[in-house]
């Protein structure tokens, strides 16, 4: 045994063995070239871009992405990768009107290499380009808290452009800039994106818009709000009387708001007429509805009105002064500096008033340097007015602030 592993036939027998293996290696299916030096094939995707008109677009091709198909050595292999990344693969359709076209592809940027692209047609549908505007419609989405409802939605734009292929554009109806109001308690503001849409709400493909986004605000507001009751007063007693006071029962009503309803309604005006009155007389009235509002509940409420005897009573060396200056300005005292002041009103409410308490002044807000003659103003308790000043009016000079 050890004769035969020593002798020419056994080496003769392992070198045929080790000459198979490596021919079975080398020429193994599936192998693309993995010996040294022998070519190998690597395939990249890549997607189609269609030249074009100005005046055309694209509406469709078959084949958007196409494998370009590499052939080399193994030894540049590896670098490859990195060559084919400024690759871009190219159908003319420059020159062509609107219709269906077959284009042949070519490879711009390519290495030194052979190649091939498959497919190496495409075929694309191109139409004319237009150009068109579009109103912008807001839309929301979602519901607000219970017992909120949305109001009024506006948009910073009232129209958009819009731009493509002339059978697309064609089928735009309006842009739809839809907000979502889910469990919202206030106004609503976001910047959304402007969509194409048909005239039934139908998503528009292949359509520009230019710009492609608004600012839309979405006011949200109660169903219903809770307002008091303001006496707006018509007519005067009879001679030698007053109002002293007016009352509601309830004093709020509960107002059911439209859609067209101002944010914050919390008052609501209700006439009183008390021509002629001269005691306390209680009667009912009807709500008048605010703009906007489109019940309230009740709708009638009760309306006392109290009535004294009148009173008119004079205060005599009011000190005068200059109330709301600007800033930067400086005012001289009042000229003449004391006024007299009568009021009239509710006897048992005139009788309680006291110089102490009353101040006369003049109101310089939103005035600029210079010489004014202005007419004095005071506090004075409620159902009391005041009737008449002496002098009716003082000299007030503004003049810059000393640095």
């Amino acid at each position: 045994m050890d004769r035969f592993l020593n002798s020419n036939a056994f080496l003769r027998v392992i070198a045929l063995v080790m000459a198979c293996v490596l021919w079975l290696s080398v020429n193994a299916p599936g192998n693309s070239g993995g010996g040294a030096g022998g070519p190998v094939v690597k395939s990249f995707p890549y997607p189609v871009r269609v030249q074009v008109s100005p005046d055309m677009t694209v509406t469709s091709i078959d084949n958007p992405t196409v494998m370009v198909e590499i052939v080399t050595d193994a030894v540049n292999v590896s670098s490859l990768t990195a060559q084919m990344l400024g690759v871009s693969v190219v159908a003319d359709a420059r020159g062509l009107s609107a219709g269906r076209h077959e284009l042949r592809l070519t490879a711009t940027g390519m290495p030194p290499v052979r190649y091939s692209i498959d497919p190496p047609v495409v075929t694309v549908n191109l139409d004319h380009k237009v150009v068109s505007v579009a109103d912008v419609r807001v839309t929301t989405t979602g519901k607000p808290a219970a017992g909120y409802e949305a109001g009024q939605a506006t948009a910073d734009l009232q129209a958009a452009q819009v731009s493509g292929a002339q059978s697309a554009v064609a089928q735009v109806d309006h842009l739809e800039a839809a907000v979502a109001i889910d469990g919202a308690k206030a106004a609503v503001t976001r910047t959304v994106e402007l969509k194409p849409v048909t005239a039934s709400g139908a998503p528009v493909a292949g359509v520009e818009v230019n710009p492609p986004t608004g600012t839309v605000t979405v006011q949200i507001r109660p169903k219903s709000v809770t307002a008091r009751l303001v006496p707006e007063i018509q007519g005067s007693p009879a001679d030698g009387y007053a109002v002293a006071g007016v009352r509601f029962n309830p004093a709020d009503v509960r107002l059911r708001l439209g859609e067209d309803a101002a944010i914050g309604m919390d008052a609501v005006q209700v006439p009183v007429d008390v021509s002629g009155l001269t005691r306390t007389k209680t009667w009912t009235v009807h709500i008048p509805l605010p703009a906007g509002a489109t019940s309230a509940d009740p709708s009638e409420v009760t309306v006392t009105v109290e009535v004294d005897q009148s009173a008119q009573r004079t205060f005599h060396g009011l000190p005068v002064t200059v109330a709301n200056v600007p800033a930067g300005l400086r005012a001289s005292a009042a000229t003449p500096a004391m006024v007299d002041l009568t009021v009239t009103g509710p006897a048992a409410v005139v009788a309680k008033m006291a110089d102490s308490n009353l101040h006369a002044y003049v109101d310089a807000s939103g005035l600029a340097a210079g010489t004014y003659t202005l007419t004095p103003k005071a506090e004075v308790p409620d159902w009391v007015r005041v009737s008449d000043w002496a002098p009716a009016a003082v000299q007030v000079q503004l003049q810059p602030a000393r640095p």
